[in-house]
């Protein structure tokens, strides 16, 4: 019986101890997200300080490096244009859509 007990205390602490370590490992990334965002906030900061004095290469390079995408349809068409943003791991950021209605975002998680 003690034995039992033993061996499924032990089973328990090592799927406690892997817990942790995942916890560990997700509170890692977090931070390294987090720096990563800092750095992006700095360089939009500086970017748009300047944006006056950037050439239109310059502008474009900023434009290629936030991974920016445009759509435009056709003046019928119920959605005029389609601006997206993907950073950070290549995930989606913000849709933003021109319609009748006016903007509506859409995808992605809020822009803070």
């Amino acid at each position: 019986m003690v034995q039992a007990e033993l061996a499924a205390m032990g089973a328990q602490a090592q799927q406690l101890q892997a817990e942790r370590d995942a916890l560990d490992a997700a509170r890692e990334g977090w931070r390294v997200a987090q720096g990563q965002l800092s750095d992006l906030e700095a360089w939009c900061r500086n970017v748009a300080a300047n944006l006056s004095e950037l050439t239109h290469e310059q502008k474009r390079l900023a434009l290629e490096a936030l991974k920016v995408t445009a759509k435009l349809w056709s003046r019928d068409h119920e959605s005029r244009y389609e601006i997206g943003m993907t950073i950070v791991n290549r995930s989606t950021c913000a849709y933003w859509r021109r319609s009748p209605r006016g903007c509506t975002r859409r995808g992605g998680p809020a822009w803070r």
